[in-house]
């Protein structure tokens, strides 16, 4: 085994615990053979020693710990228990207005209360029919088709302008090089 191997295991033999198995011959052997391992497992040792040791000083002075204040438990528990009534009313009130179809409504005239506890005969405003359904995604989807053919047609112009623009510099330039032939004959 290697050195550092065997220094993993120096708990074994630094703790004569009876969980803790010593009895491993090659660890002993490798200690009583190896001058660092034995070096450093003796170091161990009186530091392990030097722990034992060790006592708490005193403090130079006693220490005095400040008492604060006591607050009041009894008037501690009356604020939050009218703060836990206060959160039960408030949930029991909206529970009630949600119950009744409530509507609250704000405007320039000021504030509108309604309530209905079964819906009524104008509920219908309300939603559409399958028909009325049909009718709006049958618009949106022509709009976008017409937006979507608008802006094809648009790009395809753009593209046209911009091959008519590259073939009249191709033929200027064409051109140009006719001429400068027709010259240098």
């Amino acid at each position: 085994m290697r050195c550092d191997e065997i220094q993993e295991r120096f708990i074994e033999l630094l703790y004569d615990e009876p969980a803790v198995v010593s009895n491993d011959s090659v660890l002993k052997e490798h200690v009583n053979s190896c001058a660092s391992c034995r070096r450093e497992l003796e170091e161990l040792r009186n530091t392990r020693r030097v722990l034992r040791l060790w006592q708490d000083e005193k403090p130079l002075r006693p220490l005095t710990i400040l008492r604060t204040q006591k607050v009041s438990h009894h008037a501690l528990g009356n604020a939050w228990q009218l703060v836990r009534f206060g959160a039960i009313a408030a949930l029991v009130l909206l529970s009630i207005l949600a119950l009744a179809n409530t509507r609250l409504t704000w405007n320039e005239r000021g504030l509108s209360f309604s309530t209905r506890l079964f819906s009524g005969g104008n509920s219908s405003t309300d939603y559409y029919t399958k028909a009325e359904v049909r009718d709006i995604l049958k618009r949106s989807l022509d709009d976008s088709e017409a937006r979507m053919y608008e802006t094809n047609s648009l790009m395809i112009q753009e593209a046209l302008e911009i091959m008519e623009k590259e073939q009249y510099s191709y033929f200027r330039l064409a051109s140009a090089k006719t001429n400068q032939r027709q010259n240098v004959n």
